[in-house]
């Protein structure tokens, strides 16, 4: 099941997300998920406490993405592989463009100043959120003329050697996201799991692919998106999210429920809505 609470800032979709786990907690529901952003997660581990009391944690957990795989890489295999760090990142871009600098046509002057290899492990980045690979890059350069087709074949001979590189030396830590998809389809970590995440206002296909995931499998899934009225911005991406949830409750066959938020409750620094034994 997919639920959505939506509305305006400070509207009760959090509290309601919160006195949802704190009620299921207190019928002995464990293996409960919020899944946050970084920057977000000690601040909600502080409102669960504040909500749920100080045995809240046998039952529910706040996670980022990052430590969501952690978790999954721990019960399903993984968590062992040696990952690059930032500087080792660099280093094997370094690496990959020597390999392919022979056949570089607009980047070969350039290639060797570390600026540019900084710039292109950030690309690299970018490029794997929206899935993008290589391939599509090469394939994107027959399409396209000029001096852009040359552009982009650079890069994809660029982005195939630095992949080759990191299976040889380590594995680039942003195609974790990708190997969590993997583990997530392939095993059934999330059976019976309720996930609750708060705290977005889009995600990318990345993420998006994780989230189906979890859609897929979990035993309920429930979003808070902030949605003002008027619209616009960041909101619009908020509303296509809620789309997204739909279309891929609707794909699983998993039933869709929305709920609007729209009175502003008496705010309180202290919740306390259940305390679980």
């Amino acid at each position: 099941m997919v639920t959505v609470f939506y509305g305006p800032a400070g509207s009760g979709k959090s509290r309601k997300l919160l006195e949802t786990v704190v009620n299921q907690a207190a019928h002995g529901v464990t293996g409960q998920v919020i899944l946050v952003p970084e920057l977000k997660s000690h601040e909600m581990e502080r409102e669960l406490c504040a909500a749920g009391g100080d045995t809240i944690s046998r039952y529910a957990e706040v996670l980022s993405f990052s430590r969501l795989a952690s978790r999954v890489f721990a019960l399903t295999g993984g968590l062992s592989e040696p990952a690059l760090d930032d500087a080792g990142r660099v280093l094997a871009m370094a690496r990959a463009v020597d390999t392919v600098r022979a056949q570089l046509r607009h980047y070969s002057a350039v290639i060797a100043q570390p600026e540019y290899l900084t710039a292109f492990v950030s690309l690299s980045d970018e490029l794997k959120s929206y899935c993008v690979t290589p391939q599509a890059l090469h394939d994107a350069a027959g399409l396209a003329g000029g001096s852009l087709a040359v552009k982009l074949e650079d890069l994809s001979l660029i982005l195939s050697a630095y992949a080759a590189v990191c299976g040889q030396v380590g594995a680039d830590p942003r195609d974790q996201m990708e190997r969590l998809r993997e583990r997530l389809e392939d095993s059934d970590w999330a059976a019976d799991r309720h996930i609750y995440i708060d705290c977005f206002s889009f995600f990318t296909l990345q993420e998006q692919n994780i989230l189906e995931q979890l859609i897929r499998r979990a035993a309920s899934v429930t979003l808070c998106l902030t949605i003002e009225p008027e619209g616009g911005g960041v909101f619009d991406a908020a509303r296509q999210t809620m789309q997204v949830c739909k279309r891929l409750a609707q794909r699983h066959g998993q039933p869709y429920h929305s709920r609007a938020f729209v009175d502003l409750p008496r705010r309180s620094d202290n919740l306390n809505l259940v305390q679980t034994a």
